[in-house]
């Protein structure tokens, strides 16, 4: 069972709200490792952002008009630091952050400045005070819902809000919706079921939720990677057609996934989408100790990928990176006794946030 399929049925089972997790594929298909000047993070290696544009879609893509319409809402609000006010939104999952709570003092930076919450509740026990305890500790209100309508390759509707009514009575908070996040890599066509991206927005619409964006694994955007877990997209799909109505894209890149093969293909095509129809991307990255790098390394690869985006110029203002912690990876301290950011979800966290701002 994958990481992402065990949070699934946890949640569903335990906490009612179905929210959850990350993709498959490793150790069993290992990616091949990436080029010598790619993980050398040079940019001179790599190609202009205009030409990795039009050898993804055939055509050149100038940057798209998209903007952060507001901060974000936070219970105490720190001064937001200027020069990385535009960098990609940095969010942090409920499930699996256990090891941060309580530990105020020990991740001031990261707590003080990411922008929102993921929403998979945490596990059992007592997910509901774990829950508050995260929200009241961090201080954003900012929350984004993730939903699969499909658990394996059978579809499940929509639920209902009552987990984070409960978080919200029990904490007297009030979150601000951003969105809805819809996962359906396991089998794009249930995006049929449930009426498309209209009938997202139908149900959850009047839950609060602005947004509705499409999630899925960089495999159903190409042919040649894994399509037995995740299938490929068909043009003119049901899967296809949500991707292109969404408020936003979302892809499910763990750890090196993106960096090398098919992989980094459907990452990058599903961006370039997204650049093309001037809505937010989100990058969506989890540990788990079965994608085979022990408890070290996950820092680097996200260090390596997102600097891969970034000589590429394809972050945009609005975009966001999403950080789940499935299976342990040491949550503290933040920084390193040399005082970098250390290989622990606090400081990634921190690093993510410490950011340059985005060139356009």
């Amino acid at each position: 069972m994958t990481p992402r399929t065990t949070v699934l049925a946890a949640v569903a089972a335990l906490v009612g709200l179905a929210a959850c997790g990350t993709s498959t594929g490793l150790p069993d298909d290992r990616l091949p490792a990436v080029t010598a000047a790619a993980a050398a993070d040079e940019p001179a290696a790599l190609a202009p952002a205009e030409v990795v544009m039009q050898a993804l879609t055939g055509a050149v893509t100038g940057p798209a008009d998209v903007s952060r319409a507001r901060p974000a809402d936070r219970l105490n609000p720190p001064e937001p630091p200027a020069e990385v006010s535009d960098r990609p939104e940095v969010y942090l999952a409920f499930y699996g952050s256990e090891g941060l709570l309580g530990r105020d003092g020990q991740w001031t930076y990261a707590r003080t400045n990411i922008d929102g919450l993921w929403g998979n509740g945490f596990a059992e026990p007592n997910s509901i005070d774990k829950a508050v305890s995260l929200a009241k500790s961090v201080g954003t209100l900012d929350l984004v819902v993730e939903h699969p309508i499909t658990l394996g390759r059978t579809c499940v509707g929509f639920r209902d809000d009552s987990y984070w009514k409960n978080v919200e009575a029990r904490g007297a908070l009030s979150f601000n919706r951003i969105g809805m996040s819809i996962y359906a890599a396991e089998n794009p066509g249930c995006w049929g079921d449930v009426g498309g991206v209209g009938g997202a927005r139908a149900h959850y619409g009047p839950m609060g939720y602005g947004a509705i964006e499409t999630l899925y694994q960089p495999q159903n955007l190409t042919g040649a990677q894994n399509t037995a877990s995740f299938p490929t997209i068909s043009p003119g799909s049901a899967g296809d057609a949500a991707l292109r109505s969404g408020d936003g894209i979302g892809i499910e890149c763990p750890l090196d996934v993106c960096t090398g093969g098919g992989y980094a293909d459907g990452f990058f095509r599903a961006m370039t989408i997204a650049r093309d129809r001037g809505v937010p991307f989100t990058w969506f990255t989890g540990y788990s100790d079965s994608y085979g790098i022990g408890e070290r390394g996950w820092l680097a690869e996200i260090q390596s990928m997102y600097r891969n985006v970034s000589f590429r110029g394809l972050w945009r203002p609005g975009d966001r990176v999403v950080v789940i912690n499935y299976d342990g990876y040491p949550a503290l301290p933040e920084r390193a006794g040399d005082g970098s950011f250390a290989d622990t979800t606090a400081g990634i966290l921190g690093w993510l946030v410490a950011q340059s701002p985005i060139r356009g």
